[in-house]
């Protein structure tokens, strides 16, 4: 690990759909808390009309042809239903080649891809990540790593991902994002940090403690990051993706991590902490419950945590979440009327989606 340069520029992406409100308030809020910071928004031509100037921050065009076409590197198309959510695995795939055009358009600058539905708290670490000469993101379970911060240290070493995780398509394109970054990690350990998920010594077994996080990442940061587990838990499942129902205190993608032997805390700077001891820097609001994207919320952190120190409000239903669902699923149910197989495969991939 050597530091040198500025901080890292932290990079938001949006493709292919309508941008939501959570993402608006999710800018604002990280230029007002992270001011100094370099933000960036990396869009395709579909929300290239989008001005957020008046938040300080800057925006990006992401033209894959033109990208594929610099570095020679081909579309990954994946197999997956193009009617879910308006392409949505395709697009989750695709933010990270946005990630990489940016990058290789800065040319030195070191970036920090962050989820539109990631907080970064006030006590965020940017400025370690300098420190920092390989790629590092969380982890969530064996088969599952996640994009919900994944740091560069340079274009080339992020070339070398994008490139790597092509292949995989190729070889299989029912693939996900979060797979092929477990995948590369797994192949590749000496390029990849795991981000820590937990405090050390969290009492898991030796077949999962790679789920934790590299012990030299717990040296550096000293804190947690939230790759899904830790929000989906405390916030809760996303509604939409369940009948319209909110649930909180579930694990998702059969992780080993697990939350329910923590108290939860908000420190003088508004950062959530662990048994008041343990920082946390981010949050993955699975839920897109909007409190969470306010920049100026401590009453809402209070009164969320006390909820959930009490695990209470495990339940919540919302009717505009169910139209989503029933409308994403609508032509699913159709075709399963008449076909049992459709309906299992159905329930299995909803049982799958976080």
């Amino acid at each position: 690990m050597k530091g040198k340069g500025l901080k890292p520029t932290i990079v938001f992406v949006h493709l292919g759909t309508p941008i939501p409100k959570y993402l608006l308030d999710n800018l604002r809020r990280t230029k007002i808390i992270l001011g100094a910071a370099k933000v960036v928004l990396v869009l395709d031509e579909a929300n290239s009309h989008l001005n957020v100037q008046e938040y300080g921050v800057e925006t990006f065009q992401f033209d894959w042809k033109k990208y594929s076409e610099n570095l020679g590197i081909t579309t990954p198309y994946l197999s997956h239903d193009t009617k879910f959510w308006d392409g949505y695995w395709q697009n989750t795939f695709n933010r990270l080649f946005a990630v990489g055009a940016y990058q290789a358009f800065t040319s030195g600058e070191r970036v920090l891809h962050v989820e539109s539905d990631v907080v970064l708290f006030p006590n965020f670490p940017l400025n370690e990540f300098n420190k920092l000469e390989v790629l590092a993101w969380p982890r969530v379970s064996f088969d599952y790593d996640v994009a919900s911060v994944v740091y560069s240290p340079s274009a080339a070493a992020y070339e070398e991902f994008l490139l790597e995780i092509t292949k995989m398509v190729e070889e299989d394109d029912c693939t996900t994002d979060m797979q092929a970054m477990s995948k590369f990690s797994r192949k590749f350990p000496d390029k990849v940090m795991a981000l820590p998920t937990t405090p050390p010594n969290s009492n898991y077994s030796l077949e999962v403690s790679r789920i934790e996080g590299d012990s030299a990442g717990w040296e550096l940061f000293k804190g947690v990051f939230d790759g899904l587990t830790l929000g989906h838990w405390l916030t809760g499942k996303d509604a939409r993706n369940s009948w319209g129902i909110r649930t909180r205190y579930t694990v998702p993608l059969n992780s080993p991590l697990n939350y329910s032997g923590y108290t939860f805390s908000l420190d003088s700077s508004d950062s959530i902490r662990l048994d008041s001891e343990f920082p946390v820097f981010n949050l993955h609001v699975h839920s897109k419950n909007s409190g969470y994207f306010r920049a100026f919320n401590r009453d809402f952190l209070l009164k969320e945590l006390a909820l959930v120190n009490r695990r209470s409000n495990r339940k919540s239903f919302s009717l505009a979440a169910l139209y989503v669902f029933l409308r994403t699923h609508s032509h699913e149910y159709l075709r399963a009327i008449l076909s049992a197989k459709k309906w299992l495969d159905l329930f299995r991939r909803l049982r799958e989606k976080p």
